[in-house]
């Protein structure tokens, strides 16, 4: 009996996981890059990997300060979803660029504030012989607020994004249900989106290793299929003029 009820539970929640492995998705949130300056000539790289409900994909950010409370930065994003259902898979990227200022409140407390835009595209295979590309356009600004210290690091953001989509490639014979999704995207391709996140960084002055978790919200298009986690694990590198 009790061997007959584990089989049960085993067996709906492998269809439980099929069910929800096949849900194409048409955007997913990359992570926040939030470097914490404290002056000029400060520079700082990440490589991390991310993962969703349905995705995992990895990551590049790199920011500089070129001058007291101006910086710049410059981010990679590249994600993969492989069902192996039907032949039904996913992949995509993001690079974006920003400028920003930051303000050091005192010796650890920093508020900083960033702007800019990215490219980006989304391709999703349906089956052996179908499949959609679709491009878009990102602009977001984000403000952030932060600890620093030589051992640890702590931060609160959030990103207010715009969404567009500009074109749309569909290639062999789409079934209704997915065509219903590359419809709806074809009739509101705009989207407003907010993405809050959460950052910690702990280790050394030079090398800390960095754990986000993030979430995206469509505030005017809730019906668009999108991935609304972005959690991440990486190396942390901070160079800075001794300041």
């Amino acid at each position: 009996m009790n061997f007959s009820f584990g089989y049960k539970m085993i067996l709906f929640l492998a269809v439980l996981l099929i069910l929800t492995g096949c849900t194409p998705y048409y955007y997913a949130p990359n992570m926040h890059n939030v470097p914490l300056f404290q002056g000029k000539n400060e520079f700082r790289l990440d490589f991390s990997g991310s993962t969703g409900h349905e995705y995992s994909g990895y990551e590049v950010q790199t920011a500089v300060a070129p001058a007291d409370h101006f910086g710049i930065m410059l981010n990679g994003f590249r994600v993969k979803k492989d069902n192996n259902i039907n032949d039904r898979w996913g992949k995509g990227y993001l690079v974006e660029g920003a400028i920003g200022t930051f303000i050091p409140w005192d010796k650890h407390s920093i508020f900083e504030i960033y702007g800019g835009m990215g490219y980006g595209n989304i391709e999703n295979g349906y089956n052996d012989q179908s499949s959609s590309l679709l491009d878009f356009n990102r602009i977001f600004i984000q403000p952030s607020v932060g600890f620093t210290s030589e051992y640890f690091d702590l931060a609160i953001s959030s990103k207010i994004c715009g969404l567009k989509y500009n074109n749309i490639k569909l290639h062999g014979n789409i079934e209704s249900d997915d065509l219903e999704n590359i419809t709806y995207i074809n009739q509101h391709p705009l989207s407003i989106l907010f993405e809050p996140a959460f950052t910690l960084r702990t280790g050394w002055k030079y090398l800390k290793i960095q754990f986000q978790m993030g979430f995206s919200r469509n505030l005017n298009n809730p019906d668009l299929k999108q991935e609304n986690l972005n959690m991440n694990l990486g190396l942390y590198l901070n160079f800075s003029s001794g300041k």
